[in-house]
């Protein structure tokens, strides 16, 4: 007689849960990790083999620029895009890049298609197979852009570049669009507030904050709907 090894819904929510999750972190605190030593390898090689020196101070200064510029979304855009992404998607994301404006608009489009979100194995497992198959398809295309950038750029027309930059707003706007029809009628109490933060963001000081005050008034929101139970439906 065979053994029926099919997982019960119970069984794979643990096994996901306790196995899983814990395997994708242990992963990815590696790959990180070894990410961050192979960041030093170009400023290795130009000191100790090419000999191309500098000072001690140059290097601290240019690193200190570079956090400054870069802490607030090293912070803000993790904490942003975790709940779409999950635990595995944040990693393989940030590893390859361009995490805005292709890893996030591919999770949300698969957990859309496969009527799920990130918190269950269904939704995870299509978040990582999407997101991996956009980061191969990137490298794909970045080796073409490379190879025959410069004489692709000759021949396409003004108004096509041009048009390029619109591409990131059409992304959100999509991405904001299926939200929306996924739950109308319980997205649009949210409406208002991000019609009230868009004007404070965008006419006050906070303007260069505003993935910060965007995150802060959510999470605020968020905690006083869950304290009122709204938010449990």
């Amino acid at each position: 007689m065979e053994e029926n090894n099919v997982m019960t819904k119970e069984q794979l929510q643990e096994d996901y849960s306790n196995v899983y999750v814990k395997k994708v972190h242990l992963i990815g605190r590696a790959t990180m990790a070894i990410a961050f030593i192979l960041m030093f390898a170009p400023v290795l090689y130009m000191h100790f083999v090419a000999g191309f020196t500098a000072p001690a101070d140059a290097y601290m200064a240019c690193a200190a620029a570079a956090c400054a510029a870069g802490v607030g979304g090293w912070i803000a855009e993790p904490i942003s895009y975790f709940p779409i992404l999950g635990a595995a998607g944040t990693y393989m994301s940030y590893l390859a890049g361009n995490v805005g404006n292709t890893r996030v608009p591919v999770a949300v489009a698969v957990q859309s298609a496969t009527d799920s979100d990130n918190s269950s194995p269904r939704g995870q497992m299509a978040t990582v197979i999407g997101v991996g198959m956009s980061i191969f398809f990137s490298l794909i295309v970045l080796t073409v852009i490379i190879l025959v950038g410069s004489a692709m750029l000759q021949v396409v027309p003004e108004p096509v570049l041009k048009a390029l930059g619109y591409v990131l707003p059409c992304l959100y706007g999509s991405m904001l669009t299926m939200r929306l029809m996924a739950n109308f009628k319980g997205s649009i109490k949210y409406v208002p507030l991000a019609f009230v933060v868009f004007l404070v963001c965008r006419y006050t000081g906070f303007t260069r904050y505003g993935l910060l005050t965007d995150i802060a008034v959510t999470c605020i929101f968020a905690y006083i709907l869950h304290q009122s139970g709204a938010g449990k439906n």
